[in-house]
């Protein structure tokens, strides 16, 4: 029988949009998309 599922709270509010490498064009890399918790998890 699986675990019941539990209520998640994110701990987290970012204060930025995007995370790159100093010196690279934003058109040269590709795009990511996180949701919240994904990112709490790194």
């Amino acid at each position: 029988m699986p675990r019941p599922k539990r209520c998640r709270k994110v701990c987290l509010d970012p204060n930025y949009k995007i995370f790159k490498p100093q010196g690279t064009p934003l058109s040269e890399l590709s795009t990511i998309e996180m949701e919240l918790d994904e990112l709490e998890e790194l």
